[in-house]
């Protein structure tokens, strides 16, 4: 018997002919935190309440592996919403720095916030890519541009490590 199952999901499994490994209507069978079982919902040897001590129905959504996100610059201050917006509205890299953004701006503002402000505003980052399926990420240094500012970029993305599963 399997700890958990989940079924009624299209499976992206990354194998096989289908595009993305596409299985329509699918189930994953788990037992030790490890996936035991996976295949079309109609090929379960059973009933999914005879097999599983828990059932997720997952109505539909779609299941993939985590995603790996292998280069982000995670720990910085501020939230670049200004420079996004400058630039999406045909604003120049010149008018963003003059207006306090690009990179002097974010270097700043990371220079300026406090251990405890970065690990929030990095924590927040982190929660919303893992809500999006992300599981693995390298977290990179840079915002800081110099020695002091870096080496407590990288205490933070440690920190978070330890204490996010990610």
């Amino acid at each position: 018997m399997w700890d958990a199952l989940w079924v009624n999901a299209p499976l992206a499994t990354m194998a096989g002919a289908a595009p993305f490994g596409l299985i329509g209507d699918g189930a994953v069978g788990c037992e030790g935190g490890r996936i035991s079982w996976v295949g079309a919902r109609a090929a379960l040897p059973g009933e999914p309440k005879s097999l599983a001590r828990k059932v997720h129905d997952c109505n539909g959504h779609l299941l993939t592996p985590g995603l790996i996100d292998p280069h982000t610059h995670i720990v910085y201050g501020g939230d670049g919403v200004t420079d996004f917006e400058l630039l999406t509205q045909g604003g120049t890299r010149d008018a963003m720095i003059a207006a306090g953004g690009g990179v002097p701006g974010l270097v700043r503002k990371t220079r300026a916030a406090s251990e405890e402000e970065l690990y929030a505003m990095s924590e927040k980052r982190v929660k919303q890519l893992m809500a999006h399926g992300v599981t693995t990420m390298e977290s990179k240094s840079g915002a800081g541009l110099d020695l002091d500012t870096e080496l407590r970029s990288m205490r933070i993305s440690r920190q978070l490590g330890r204490n996010l599963p990610l």
